[in-house]
């Protein structure tokens, strides 16, 4: 039953997408307090920032997004009935990671280091949530339901997942307290390994290639920009991303109807 609740979770959402996709234009368009993005990012000596190539990936989460945010609405105001239970269960948390992700593009530029850490643990946050309910619990949701709004934020999250270590790593070197030293190194290293493994885990237990693929473009993005300087962290994560996608062919193999026969026909002759 289309309420007028509903309406208006619908409308605030498709309003806070476009709060995020204004901000993020003005950013770099103005810029925004005179600070381009990257030009932050080049003044915080950060090993596990990736080649900026690899940014391009927001262009695909944004298309993804826009594609949900047309999609939800259309739930909402023609499906009979209303929108399904995993639509109310996560439009107020898509509403607040599209209201985090403006409100961080401020906080980044303005150059308030610690606020953009705690909105982008915010982000993080509701963002996990959503695709615990959509991607990690297919149950709830169809075929169609999961490309058109599980997908979306399973990429969303994969890049966020790789993002929040590296604002974290550029406020410990607003602080001073990690530079490009060795300790910075195996510090990179570190949080490739924990990319990495979440990568893997988002592999084989929820079969989400959508949030694996996304760590794997992070880590070859780590891997081109750090070939020239920093050969150790750039073959590391190299490495990582080649075991990544070992990881997806065998959960892709592994849940194939094929072999799942296999192994249904292997225990019943036991």
């Amino acid at each position: 039953m289309k309420t007028n609740r509903n309406v208006l979770l619908s409308l605030t959402a498709i309003i806070a997408l476009v709060f995020t996709l204004v901000m993020n234009y003005l950013a770099n368009a103005l810029p925004l307090f005179g600070r381009p993005t990257g030009g932050i990012s080049d003044n915080l000596p950060n090993l596990f920032v990736p080649a900026g190539i690899t940014f391009s990936v927001w262009g695909v989460i944004y298309l993804a997004l826009i594609g949900f945010t047309v999609y939800q609405a259309v739930v909402v105001f023609r499906q009979p009935g209303g929108p399904p239970q995993w639509w109310r269960q996560i439009i107020a948390w898509v509403v607040v990671a599209h209201l985090a992700n403006g409100v961080w593009i401020l906080a980044w530029h303005a150059l308030w280091y610690e606020a953009s850490v705690v909105i982008m643990l915010l982000l993080f946050f509701s963002l996990l949530r959503i695709v615990l309910v959509l991607g990690w619990s297919r149950r709830r949701i169809t075929g169609g339901e999961y490309w058109l709004a599980g997908v979306p934020f399973s990429l969303y999250l994969g890049w966020i997942s790789v993002a929040l270590p590296a604002n974290v790593t550029g406020l410990l070197v607003s602080w001073g307290i990690t530079d490009l030293a060795p300790g910075a190194v195996f510090w990179a290293a570190a949080l490739s390994a924990v990319a990495a493994t979440l990568g893997f885990m988002a592999l084989l237990r929820y079969r989400d290639g959508a949030y694996a693929t996304v760590i794997i473009w992070a880590l070859v993005g780590i891997a081109l920009k750090r070939a020239g300087d920093v050969p150790f962290l750039a073959g590391w994560a190299a490495a990582l991303s080649v075991a990544t996608v070992v990881i997806a062919v065998f959960a892709v193999v592994s849940a194939s109807p094929f072999v799942v026969r296999l192994q249904s026909l292997s225990q019943r002759t036991r």
